[in-house]
């Protein structure tokens, strides 16, 4: 290696569109890097050609999202100047039950980013559609969360919209304490 992945974070910040560095940075930051560390790479380019781009990039970064979708899904509530909720967060009556992809605590409401290879890297699809609807039908009706679901098509292909129904959601549930 020549680079570390934290610098080339950084360095790709600096000509990537904003979506394509931050799902890089969320990725180096999953995988150990941390924020600090991207800081210093910043300050040690502070004369580079575009390092500016970098700054907003490593403040929304999150190395708790687990894939490029759930990147580009909080990716549309920055966008959309929404509240960005906890990425891979757990819920529960008393204890922790089901870990979600998104979580707006106050709102009581949680997204989940549907990927395809959930479904067509199984044995038994049916079974995980199955598993999914159990899942789903115990966080709003046992745990009273609203659930909102997206795909690839909304996250990469229109996070405007995906907004807009992120908006609606949270509009409709307004922040509550308990």
């Amino acid at each position: 290696p020549v680079v570390s992945k934290t610098w080339t974070a950084v360095d790709y910040a600096r000509s990537a569109t904003f979506a394509e560095a931050l799902v890089v940075a969320d990725a180096v930051l999953e995988d150990g890097a941390t924020k600090a560390g991207m800081q210093r790479a910043r300050a040690a380019m502070a004369h580079w050609p575009g390092i500016e781009k970098a700054a907003p990039v490593i403040e929304h970064a999150d190395g708790r999202s687990e894939s490029v979708l759930e990147t580009l899904g909080r990716l549309a509530c920055i966008e959309g100047d929404l509240p960005v909720p906890v990425s891979n967060a757990w819920v529960g009556r008393r204890r922790p039950e089901f870990r979600v992809d998104h979580l707006w605590r106050w709102h009581w409401v949680v997204a989940e980013a549907d990927g395809a290879l959930k479904y067509r890297d199984q044995d038994d699809p049916a079974a995980v559609v199955a598993e999914e609807k159990e899942r789903q039908w115990i966080l709003e009706r046992k745990l009273g969360l609203t659930v909102i679901r997206y795909g690839w098509n909304l996250a990469y292909g229109d996070r405007t919209q995906l907004a807009e129904r992120f908006r609606t959601v949270l509009v409709d549930n307004p922040p509550r304490s308990k």
